[in-house]
């Protein structure tokens, strides 16, 4: 993920004046509302990135297997047992026909690797921002 870059020294003007975590310690004066989202195609750099770095990326069944542990790791890094969450996984987001194409599993992969941004980084950060700030946040 891309975060923001720390230009104080860079520029006369700079757009952050200080490290992140040090603005956030210090709420702001008036609280500002916030909104905040993804797009439907958030997580396409991140499936074409799994299937580019597969195994064996011509392999569509190969590239599923892999990306369904990738994900599974990433949502639930403390599970032992991944058996009955693939199970969900699969009957959620993937198609029979996933295992086959290559295209229609980059479809669907986006559209796992897209909830599984949302979930894990931009609903945690907005989180902090409406408890350190006190400012709504509306998603």
């Amino acid at each position: 993920m891309y975060r923001p870059v720390v230009d104080v020294y860079l520029r006369d003007d700079p757009f952050l004046p200080a490290p992140v975590s040090e603005l956030m310690a210090r709420p702001p004066a008036s609280p500002v509302p916030v909104l905040g989202g993804s797009t439907r195609d958030e997580g396409i750099l991140f499936a074409l990135t799994t299937i580019l770095f597969a195994r064996n990326p011509g392999s569509a069944s190969q590239v599923h297997d892999e990306a369904t542990v990738y994900l599974l790791g990433s949502l639930w890094p403390n599970i032992t047992s991944t058996h009955e969450i693939s199970h969900v996984l699969h009957s959620y987001y993937y198609s029979p026909t996933a295992k086959d194409n290559l295209d229609e599993l980059l479809l669907q992969m986006t559209e796992a690797m897209t909830d599984q941004l949302v979930t894990s980084c931009i609903w945690d950060a907005f989180a902090h921002l409406a408890a350190s700030t006190r400012a709504p946040v509306y998603t």
